[in-house]
């Protein structure tokens, strides 16, 4: 009897330890615990894009072997009057060498990599579907608020035929090239 409560004892810590690494998850990505929960069953649903071999598109992979860490990375030039204004930066971090993700994350990290628009208080895009609004998360390692796009909602961004942005009021047009460079980033996303 003593054997079995030890082992009851023992299952609710790890079950303790579970949860809390759960929330510690959610709380990187900037999720809650239900959409976390609930991702297993929603991810195989969604429509990933063909996977494009086409390294002029601006997506990059990228293999950290200090950290033993795939990084998988699109910069989005935002044109004004047909003049980069600034890069929006999407990206994810895989553990170990790998040429897609293992499972696709719930959201991707989004970096305005261009202090003349800091600090950005705003990053939405319009898909022909609707409006998508990036969250502010905690932040990268930098000083600015970081921000993160639901993958369902890149997904929805990457098929569209024609998309727009807005950072901090200023309105751009996503190119058709653009977009053919985030369809070959989505596609990273699943295995």
């Amino acid at each position: 009897m003593a054997e079995l409560e030890g082992l009851l004892a023992e299952l609710e810590t790890v079950n303790a330890e579970v949860a809390q690494s759960r929330e510690r998850l959610a709380g990187l990505q900037g999720v809650t615990l239900e959409e976390l929960t609930h991702w297993d069953e929603l991810w195989p649903t969604l429509n990933f894009p063909a996977r494009e071999l086409d390294s002029h598109l601006g997506l990059a992979v990228e293999h950290d072997r200090f950290r033993d860490s795939t990084r998988f990375r699109f910069d989005l030039p935002v044109m004004l009057n047909d003049v980069a204004l600034v890069t929006v930066v999407f990206w994810v971090i895989e553990d170990g060498r790998v040429e897609a993700c293992e499972r696709p994350p719930v959201s991707v990290d989004v970096l305005i990599a261009d202090d003349r628009v800091q600090p950005v208080s705003e990053v939405l895009f319009l898909a022909d579907s609707g409006s998508i609004e990036c969250r502010e998360t905690a932040g990268t390692l930098r000083t600015e608020p970081g921000f993160a796009i639901y993958t369902p909602d890149l997904l929805r961004l990457a098929a569209s035929n024609a998309a727009e942005g807005r950072i901090n009021g200023i309105e751009f047009r996503i190119s058709p090239q653009a977009l053919r460079g985030l369809r070959a980033f989505a596609a990273r996303l699943r295995p």
